[in-house]
């Protein structure tokens, strides 16, 4: 089973015009060693008297060196970027996101639509499909007796947010991800997503933190920011789904 961690960019930037919802699909075997590993980075970057009060790398921060990460030499808040980062190839983590031009949507008859929930829907269903062709490749070539095969469902784990937002994507996703109910008993495209979209606090979802790590660099991507490609190129790799 796949923990599906979801987050959306936070760039705090004035020519922001690109909204993104990334997802980090973690393998449920692969959790304790992400956990683990993640927790060495804290013990690199912050100084030892305020490592038990610090809560989570959030991407913005740990970028340019504010909130908790304040009075941090640039040269280790960036090493420790690089070694998240690669905790995607070590712990085979592949991401996947949904991504809305705010700038370009304006221009569009469905100008009123809600970037979030536009970026929402595209990133839950690139993990849809990626899940249909991976579990369709393994029932391909597993033994038919294998009923296990192609089985990779994933379960949706996404940052808390305010009341409305909270409303606007578990409601998509319900529309996205039927019930299974009589007569057609068809929960439609998500069908390998478990029934419902779950919530939890950043500050305890190692998971979540590092979503949110790859949406920031996604967005600053293709907002065209050079000087954090060398971050990005360290999740390109591990991009699944549409053409990627």
């Amino acid at each position: 089973m796949y923990l599906a961690y979801l987050d959306d960019s936070d760039t705090r930037a004035k020519d922001e015009h690109w909204k993104v919802v990334c997802a980090v699909l973690v393998n449920d075997d692969a959790f304790g060693l992400t956990e683990l590993l993640s927790s060495f980075a804290i013990e690199s970057l912050m100084p030892e008297e305020r490592q038990d009060k610090f809560e989570e790398f959030h991407a913005c921060e740990l970028y340019r060196g504010c909130g908790p990460f304040e009075g941090i030499e640039q040269s280790k808040r960036f090493t420790a970027i690089e070694y998240l980062l690669t905790l995607l190839s070590t712990c085979e983590i592949q991401v996947t996101y949904g991504a809305v031009n705010d700038a370009l949507l304006e221009q569009q008859p469905y100008a009123s639509a809600n970037p979030l929930d536009v970026a929402f829907r595209l990133c839950t269903q690139e993990i849809g499909n990626w899940l249909l062709k991976k579990a369709t490749k393994e029932m391909e070539n597993a033994d038919i007796a294998d009923m296990k095969a192609g089985r990779n469902l994933a379960l949706l784990i996404a940052d808390d947010c305010d009341k409305a937002d909270k409303y606007i994507l578990q409601n998509s996703f319900r529309s996205m991800r039927k019930r299974l109910r009589p007569p057609e008993f068809n929960p439609g495209s998500l069908q390998l997503l478990h029934d419902d979209l779950y919530f939890g606090d950043s500050r305890y979802s190692i998971g979540i933190q590092i979503a949110d790590l790859c949406a920031y660099f996604i967005a600053r991507h293709l907002m065209g920011h050079a000087e954090i490609e060398h971050f990005y190129k360290r999740i390109e790799p591990q991009l699944v789904g549409g053409d990627r």
